[in-house]
Order: structure tokens, then C-alpha cells, then sequence
């Protein structure tokens, strides 16, 4: 009985050391750079395993199950109210976080209307917008013309038609690519009506031909090899595109546009999932990647803005000089925030896209 009583105690105590040893994170592919994650493993003895997801709606649905056995995960703002209220995160110690005053006030603001309406929830990470890359010679082969400056210049059927033969893609994203549409057809892009979502519907199924595919994981290998000629996606995502075509010596130059008539700004902020393993080591990340030095690491890699006002002078000429990627102030105030929707026009939202992917 001793020795099955000091053996029981033992594996409790293997089991509390692997947590302790371990920091599990959920986030987005290629969002933290590897020596970032090294160095700390490096500080804190603490082993990092690192799971990517491709879309705000597959991240969301496994924190909301509960049980992911993530120790800190990653989400867009527009769902941070919902895991809020389904007591899928939890409060976070601020004692333990000593770099959160540099954050800037108005990301905390940013926040508290996306549902953390006292800051106790959710650190903000990483900023960006969704918007217009492309291989700028062949839209010109295509189209005759060499710039893409509006989202008519994509979104209109008579050019969205020349510019599917050299292949045009979207995220497959309703909440990050609906708002896009309603706010192209004048119609506000955090719209909760079921008719605003039905005339939406019936655009896309004009151009639905001309779409070649609707992916939120290869569009980035697809435009910098040269598969596609035009991408709907996250600012940062197809900067990097665009270095890796570089990079790959490739014939061809991706340029980014983000149309001055307006576009989705965005920022994706540190959680704690319920139930997490390792509170912990978590908060130690979160705290870690609050230093200056280390998020304009991140910035610098993700070629995303950061909410962090003490690491300004740390980033890259070549992110903070791209108006397409830091906006200029007079187009900051044509940005549309994606927001959560009611749940009756979510379901909506998703119906309608899930009919628009399948052309039904």
C-alpha cells in the first residue's frame, strides 16, 4: 500500500512538472517568430508547443468545446465578446503582467468594445487590415493596367472577369470578407439585416466564376510562386508574399494596395483558455512579448503594426514606411472594425457564405 501510495505521488508529481515544463499555444500560422519562441524557452526552461489554425471561426470553435488544453491562445478581437460570455477565457492576473503599460490607451480602448469592457481579459498582440495584394505584371498582361488602387478595380465584374485568367482569391472568412462586400455595395459592413446579406449574396454569385478559390492557408505560398495574380488578405500576410517572391527570384513584383475608400482593420490579442494547464507560463509569454524589443521582433517578422507605444522606434523602415500596411491617419478614419455580430446574424452571415463557396 506505501509503495502504491508513493507511486501515485510520484505521478502526480511528473504530471504537475509536465505542465509546469510546458506552455501550450494556439494561434495563427507564422505569427510568432522561431527565435522568439527559442529565447524564451531559453529564459524560462519552459518548452513551447506551438499548434497554428487557419481562420477566426476554427479557433473559436475549439476554445468554445472547452478542454483544448491550450495555455494561451490567440483570437481577433470580433471574438473576444463570445468567449467572454461562454466562460471559454478567463481573467487574467494583472500582477503578473509588468510591461502591460506599454500597451497604448487606445488599443485598451479598442478592447473594451470588443467586449473586455474592463481590460481584465485580453492583451492586444498584433494589428492589421484586410486588403489588396497582386503581381502587378500579370494584372497588367490582364487588364492593361499595372495598379489596382480601388476595390472596383477588383470587385467589379467587368474587371474581375479579365483578371480571372491569371486567378483571383479571397479568405475563406465570412467575417473577415463579408464586411468587404456590404461596405462595397454601400451598405454598412457590421450590418445585422437579413436583406443587406441577400443582395451581398447575389453580387458574389455574379462574380463567383471568376473567383478561383477561397482559402485562408495557401493564398500567400499561391501569389508569391505565382499561381494567383490577385489575394483578399491580411495586410501583413501578403507583405510577407511579397518578400518571398523576392527572395525566390522570381519575375514578377507584389504590390499591396489598401483602397482609400476604406478597408477592415483588425487587431488579434493574447487569452487565457479556460481551463488552461499552465496559467503560469502563460502570463509569463503574455508579459514576455509585452517587451519593446520583442514585439517589434514579431512586427518586424509578421510585417504587422503593434499596439506597443515603447516599441515605435524599433520597427522596420520597410513595415512603418508602407502606408499599406501603417495607414496614414486620413485613411485610419475610413477603417471599418470587424465586429462580432448578434448570433440570429451570424447564422445568417455564414449561411450565406457557405452558399456563395458552394455556388448553390
Amino acid at each position: 500500500m506505501k509503495l502504491l501510495r508513493l507511486f501515485s505521488a510520484l505521478m502526480v508529481s511528473v504530471s504537475c512538472m509536465t505542465h509546469a515544463d510546458e506552455l501550450r499555444i494556439y494561434n495563427w500560422y507564422e505569427y510568432i517568430p522561431d527565435d522568439v519562441i527559442s529565447d524564451f524557452e531559453k529564459e524560462t526552461g519552459t518548452k513551447v508547443i506551438y499548434d497554428a489554425y487557419d481562420s477566426q471561426e476554427a479557433m473559436e470553435a475549439k476554445l468554445l468545446t472547452g478542454g483544448s488544453g491550450y495555455d494561451l491562445a490567440f483570437s481577433g478581437a470580433v471574438g473576444i465578446d463570445r468567449l467572454i460570455q461562454a466562460k471559454s477565457i478567463v481573467k487574467l492576473d494583472k500582477s503578473k503582467l509588468s510591461n502591460l503599460g506599454n500597451i497604448g490607451e487606445a488599443f485598451m480602448k479598442l478592447e473594451r468594445s470588443a467586449g473586455d469592457t474592463s481590460n481584465e481579459y485580453a492583451v492586444p498582440y498584433l494589428w492589421g487590415t484586410n486588403i489588396i495584394g497582386y503581381n502587378k505584371e500579370a494584372v497588367e498582361a490582364a487588364t492593361g493596367k499595372d495598379t489596382l488602387s480601388t476595390w472596383d478595380d477588383i470587385l467589379a465584374l467587368d474587371n474581375i472577369k479579365k483578371l480571372s485568367s491569371c486567378g483571383v482569391t479571397f479568405l475563406d472568412s465570412p467575417s473577415e470578407i463579408m464586411p468587404i462586400f456590404l461596405s462595397y455595395l454601400g451598405l454598412p459592413p457590421d450590418s445585422t439585416k437579413k436583406a443587406d446579406y441577400e443582395k451581398v449574396e447575389d453580387y458574389l454569385k455574379t462574380i463567383r466564376p471568376y473567383i478561383r478559390s477561397f482559402n485562408s492557408s495557401t493564398f500567400m505560398a499561391n501569389l508569391a510562386d505565382g499561381e494567383v495574380c490577385v489575394a483578399v488578405a491580411w495586410s501583413g500576410a501578403l507583405a510577407v508574399s511579397g518578400q518571398n517572391a523576392a527572395k525566390a527570384g522570381k519575375d514578377f513584383t507584389i504590390d499591396l494596395t489598401l483602397p482609400e475608400s476604406g478597408a477592415p482593420v483588425w487587431f488579434d490579442s493574447m487569452v487565457i483558455p479556460a481551463g488552461a494547464p499552465n496559467e503560469a507560463a502563460a502570463h509569463k509569454f503574455i508579459d514576455y512579448l509585452m517587451r519593446p524589443e520583442v514585439i517589434a521582433r514579431c512586427s518586424n517578422m509578421a510585417m504587422y503594426a503593434n499596439p506597443n507605444t515603447a516599441a515605435d522606434s524599433l520597427v522596420d523602415e520597410a513595415l512603418s514606411g508602407n502606408a499599406a500596411l501603417y495607414p496614414t491617419d486620413e485613411i485610419k478614419e475610413k477603417l471599418y472594425p470587424l465586429v462580432a455580430l448578434p448570433l440570429k446574424a451570424e447564422k445568417i452571415r455564414t449561411r450565406a457564405w457557405t452558399k456563395i463557396k458552394t455556388d448553390s
